[in-house]
């Protein structure tokens, strides 16, 4: 997941990856495996990969930290959440819940600090199952996860569908109502052997 990467200013793209074990199958993930998106900013257009480069300890648990060019989070599943506690550019305190297992809506309140400014931030998880979901030339049936950040400076959405069995496929990212930041999965996750 990435918040205010490098160049791109306030993108919330969630690069994103976590686990228990076995990491649940909506997000499921290991040491070395790598994911590659093609990421949109604007007029300018990249394929970035993403690896799970280490196990982390997170929320009492085992999560895993994430490393690509936009940058290192930090994810970890706990009671069926999916949280993160660090994005390319920002630090959640508490984590901040991204998708959950049960479909249910969940609120957080908690500080985010992005660029060194420690923020004051709520935040809204809303999720549902959509079918026909198009990547690249084909159709897929997948979680939608939507998350509103809301500060004294204005808000952020970020939606992510996940596909089960495969993790992370699609993210769009939006500054008030102006989409910022496009991420689209590029063929499958490869895992270490």
């Amino acid at each position: 997941m990435v918040l205010m990467s490098r160049g791109y200013g306030w993108a919330l793209s969630a690069l994103f990856i976590a686990g228990c074990s076995p990491p649940p199958d909506l997000m499921p993930l290991e040491v070395g495996r790598s994911t590659s998106y093609e990421v949109k900013h604007g007029l300018v257009k990249n394929v970035e990969a993403v690896t799970v480069t280490s196990e982390v300890p997170l929320m009492g648990r085992t999560g895993y930290e994430l490393s690509g060019p936009l940058g290192v989070s930090r994810l970890v599943w706990k009671d069926g959440v999916l949280y993160a506690s660090q994005t390319a550019n920002a630090v959640f305190n508490p984590p901040i819940p991204l998708v959950s297992l049960d479909g249910k809506p969940r609120r957080w309140t908690g500080t985010l600090q992005a660029l060194e400014v420690i923020s004051e931030a709520t935040a809204e998880l809303q999720q549902k199952r959509v079918k026909g979901v198009r990547l690249r030339s084909r159709k897929v049936d997948a979680t939608l996860a939507t998350l509103t950040v809301t500060m004294p400076r204005g808000s952020i959405e970020l939606q992510s569908w996940f596909q089960p069995g495969v993790g992370l496929i699609q993210q769009e990212q939006r500054t008030g109502n102006v989409l910022v930041l496009r991420m689209e999965m590029l063929g499958g996750p490869k895992t270490p052997r």
